[in-house]
């Protein structure tokens, strides 16, 4: 499972979740103060999803204004 979006030009796999020891899992992302980030979660299987807790959802994926 990875999070793909505009901070890694959609590349799936270029940061992968990292399941943590509450059973959730993260990766970290580092962008430019003022940005604009559309993201999703490619999961098992090809599954892509969106984050429930991001800013706004959109048919483009999540979003985030970081």
């Amino acid at each position: 499972m990875s999070v793909v979006g505009t901070f890694n030009d959609w590349t799936p796999g270029a940061h992968p979740l990292k399941r943590r020891s509450n059973g959730t899992a993260s990766a970290s992302v580092k962008v430019p103060v003022g940005t604009t980030v559309r993201f999703r979660y490619l999961g098992e299987n090809g599954r892509w999803f969106d984050d429930d807790d991001a800013d706004e959802i959109t048919v483009e994926g999540s979003v985030v204004l970081v």
